[in-house]
């Protein structure tokens, strides 16, 4: 599949669109006081996750974030993954493949209720691989857009840990995920 930089452009502007959404869903914004004229640093959002996965499948998985607030309810984000895959005999008998996925995400975040929240979220990942089964080197490309939610529990202070459940609306057979998609990571600052 080959993927066009000007997909990317409307997949993000859609991103952005359905904060701008978000934001007038979420117009009261009560939540916690005001941002109006907060430092920088007062709206930044900071965390990410990471995941390990061993047996006949290994995954190694980083996958940092950071973001702004727009509000107090409302965030919008970005977060680099790097990804490393071994699958045991997939190919065939001592056949396995390897790879490193580099990609990202940029994503929109409502909070809607006392920790509840909604997320909408583009995903671009790339990964080159050899096919010992046919003697090739190949690249993959694969897009993803999930929508979902989630809930934040505060820590203290200003950190908290969320779990979250998306669904890939552009889900293929490439797709690394199965929907829905089940996350649990940390954030300061949101």
């Amino acid at each position: 599949m080959k993927f066009k930089n000007s997909n990317i452009l409307v997949i993000v502007l859609l991103i952005f669109c359905l904060g701008a959404g978000y934001n007038h869903t979420c117009a009261q914004d009560d939540y916690q006081g005001s941002l109006k004229g907060a430092p920088l640093k007062e709206r930044l959002f900071y965390g990410g996750g990471l995941g390990l996965q061993v047996g006949s499948i290994t995954l190694i998985d980083v996958s940092p974030m950071i973001g702004y607030k727009l509000s107090n309810r409302i965030g919008i984000g970005v977060s680099p993954t790097y990804k490393y895959y071994h699958w045991q005999d997939y190919f065939g008998k001592d056949l396995d493949l390897k790879t490193n996925v580099f990609g990202g995400s940029v994503f929109a975040r409502c909070y809607v209720y006392q920790g509840l929240f909604a997320q909408s979220e583009y995903e671009y990942l790339r990964y080159k691989y050899d096919n010992p089964a046919s003697s090739g080197k190949f690249t993959n490309d694969i897009w993803s857009l999930f929508i979902g939610g989630g809930y934040s529990q505060p820590l203290g202070g200003r950190a908290s840990m969320y779990i979250m459940a998306l669904w890939n609306l552009h889900d293929t057979q490439d797709s690394p995920y199965n929907n829905p998609l089940i996350r649990i990571g940390m954030s300061l600052g949101f």
